[in-house]
């Protein structure tokens, strides 16, 4: 009954193991909020765009620019066009049960030069001192502070991170970078302006099939994994100018830490208010990376990625795995064919 009712759709949860009933046309609402305005097409661009990359790559090859390996993992083979499909944020009701957008872009055209892009262009960024791998690095790296009893710790985060990159200028900021970097030279055989041409063939064309359609998105990049680089690249560049600015003002910022993972940030002041003062001065920096602001409760414990980290007014941090919410009790069942040590850990 339910299958054959074309008002009703069925979504799965973005975490847990269950479904959300809901009506067809509120799904198709809640998904095009998120993605903005599309142009709708009627040819399939995946043949021609595989035929483009392929031209380009074969040239490149041909100088021996790429290994053997990194060729058959680039070139472009039987590829499909990226899907869309959404999944229901089923623990946040106060926010009317929003949708989370997916784009499956493995098989996809340019999904192994994305992979070849991250791999080689991750390591600069990197290099960057405030860049975070995990919480696992970032409790590293705050076993070597002395924190203060009345020190507030904050959280900031990007709003709509992957949208809100304008290509053309990030790119250029990426390109900087990579060329101030000294490592760049042993990562690839790939000049800079080679890697220019490869993030243009990669990110400046979006498309996906979605509702039985093929959606293009003008003026947008790929959603996630070819973008991850520029998505990183770009507001590190203007954090980084944002920090600079913070401490040369008179009198300066008392920023005591800044770490950044993704799009998430951890950082300490002396107070709520040169918090908020710094949360200015980053929206400052560029129109399209806008931050929002989520301070200590009043324990002294903030949730940043998969931790709780307490301040024990005894000069260092305490920790606890964060459990984000789920509406079900079960996200990954004993036996299922996850790695053995993500099973060990969770069920100990």
């Amino acid at each position: 009954e339910i299958k054959n009712d074309k008002t009703i759709a069925i979504y799965p949860f973005d975490k847990g193991t269950s479904f959300v009933r809901i009506e067809h046309s509120k799904a198709l609402e809640k998904i095009c909020e998120q993605i903005g305005p599309t142009k709708i097409i009627n040819e399939d661009p995946t043949v021609s765009y595989v035929a483009k990359i392929r031209r380009f790559l074969s040239k490149l090859n041909k100088k021996q620019r790429f290994s053997k390996e990194e060729y058959k993992k680039i070139y472009p083979s039987d590829s499909i066009p990226p899907r869309l499909y959404g999944v229901i944020k089923a623990y946040k009701p106060e926010k009317l049960y929003p949708l989370r957008i997916i784009i499956f872009t493995i098989g996809t055209p340019n999904h192994g030069i994305s992979e070849f892009l991250v791999k080689t262009i991750q390591p600069v960024l990197n290099e960057n001192p405030t860049g975070l791998k995990n919480s696992f690095d970032f409790i590293k790296k705050a076993e070597n502070w002395n924190v203060a009893n009345n020190d507030i710790q904050v959280s900031y985060d990007v709003v709509n991170l992957y949208p809100s990159i304008p290509l053309k200028e990030a790119t250029v900021i990426l390109l900087e970078q990579l060329n101030n970097s000294l490592s760049y030279k042993n990562l690839t055989k790939l000049s800079i302006p080679k890697i220019k041409q490869l993030i243009e063939l990669c990110l400046f064309q979006c498309y996906f099939h979605w509702n039985n359609e093929i959606h293009i998105m003008e003026n947008s990049g790929p959603i996630r994994l070819s973008i991850f680089v520029l998505a990183e690249s770009f507001p590190q560049f203007h954090e980084n100018n944002a920090i600079k600015m913070a401490l040369t003002m008179n009198p300066a910022l008392n920023l005591k830490s800044f770490l950044r993972c993704l799009d998430d940030i951890h950082a300490r002041f002396h107070n709520i208010e040169q918090a908020k003062q710094f949360q200015d001065i980053l929206n400052q920096q560029h129109p399209a990376i806008q931050y929002t602001i989520e301070v200590e409760n009043e324990t002294k414990t903030l949730n940043f990625l998969d931790i709780a980290i307490t301040n024990n007014t005894l000069g260092k941090y305490e920790y606890k795995v964060y459990p984000k919410e789920a509406i079900t009790n079960i996200q990954i069942k004993p036996h299922s064919n996850h790695d053995p040590n993500i099973l060990t850990a969770i069920f100990k």
